[in-house]
């Protein structure tokens, strides 16, 4: 019998003392797994070798791989064999739920121990590792499904994000338009307003100039006249005087003349938002899409819905197998509601508490 307890002092990394895994060889020959290699340097923060302690220059070690070959092929063949005693793994220990060989059942470890024959033993272990493995079965199925469904949540999150999202544009590039209108035709009212005014102060202005010009010329020929010789003066006095004593009334400046900018300006966002509230539509219950059930309809703005072809919805929790929840619970008041039922001879509306996840 071959000289197992040498073997496996051979085919032992010293890190760990278990057989070889993933062997690498340093530069001073020394060979040791991998994993405890890494742990070593990290956990010392240098890259000695662990017996030698000589520095090693490089930081991923080659394989070793003719132990690696020779550490597995040893597993293989020593697979049934006890690694105390090196012999066949005959035996299977009730009391410690291990496999042992004859010189195992007589140690002080077994002491008073049952021992059964490993065929024995094997199909009644073996039939309660299968009743066992039916539940972790069942459970891996339920993982599984509820793995799926997520997935189709996932899925169905992108559709409603991209949905959601065209719908909030399309909502603000009415507001938008609503604002541009608005805008439009509160500067159209203040220009028109500007010909008004404008017109009217220029009119009021034409007349001024004129009613300047008739006396400008009045004053320009009376100066003349008193310069002129006594008797060319007298000769025009009775004109001069009637010219002169007419009497005209004193300009006024015209009331209202200036742009109403209180019109246009004051609580211009409130007025706005006034009209705005009076050209949108308020609904106190809005229905909740993640509530319907496959077979129901909703509209862009979730205030109807109809029954249509059957759609591949995600298992949310909250979804209902017929029927939809509102958004928002009602208050103790009176609402009306419109129920269209086409050229169907059999419908039912019935008022009904439901929590999510039931049937109606």
């Amino acid at each position: 019998m071959p000289n197992t307890s040498s073997q496996v002092d051979d085919l032992s990394c010293s890190v760990c003392c278990d057989i070889f895994k993933d062997p690498v060889i340093l530069s001073c020959s020394h060979s040791f797994c991998k994993g405890c290699l890494q742990t070593w340097w990290k956990q010392n923060q240098e890259q000695n070798c662990p017996l030698c302690k000589r520095r090693s220059s490089k930081t991923e070690p080659p394989r070793n791989i003719a132990l690696k070959n020779l550490s597995e092929a040893f597993q293989r063949e020593n697979a049934d064999l006890c690694a105390l005693h090196g012999e066949k793994l005959k035996l299977f220990c009730q009391d410690d739920l291990e496999m042992a060989c004859v010189i195992c059942r007589d140690s002080e470890k077994h002491a008073n121990h049952k021992f059964l024959p490993v065929d024995e033993t094997a199909p009644s272990h073996r039939e309660r590792i299968q009743k066992l493995l039916k539940p972790q079965k069942e459970n891996l199925n339920v993982f599984v499904e509820t793995k799926r469904k997520c997935e189709e949540i996932a899925a169905h999150i992108d559709l409603q994000t991209a949905h959601t999202e065209r719908q909030i544009q399309k909502e603000f590039e009415k507001l938008r338009q609503f604002l541009q209108d608005e805008e439009i035709s509160r500067v159209m009212a203040l220009r028109d307003e500007y010909q008004l005014k404008g017109q009217k102060i220029k009119k009021e202005i034409e007349e001024l100039s004129k009613q300047i010009e008739t006396i400008s010329h009045t004053v320009t020929e009376t100066e003349q006249q008193l310069g002129a010789g006594d008797i060319p003066f007298l000769k025009k006095f009775k004109a001069t005087r009637e010219k002169v004593a007419q009497t005209r009334p004193s300009p006024a400046l015209p009331e209202g003349a200036l742009l109403d900018v209180t019109k246009h300006l004051g609580n211009l966002a409130y007025a706005v938002w006034k009209k705005l509230e009076e050209n949108v539509s308020y609904f106190p219950v809005i229905l909740d899409p993640n509530t319907a059930g496959p077979d129901l309809h909703l509209s862009e703005d979730l205030t109807s819905v109809r029954c249509g072809a059957r759609q591949q919805l995600p298992e949310n929790p909250e979804r209902l197998k017929h029927g939809i929840l509102g958004s928002e619970s009602l208050e103790s008041k009176n609402y009306c509601w419109v129920v269209e039922v086409g050229d169907s001879a059999h419908w039912e509306l019935v008022p009904l508490k439901i929590s999510p996840g039931k049937e109606l």
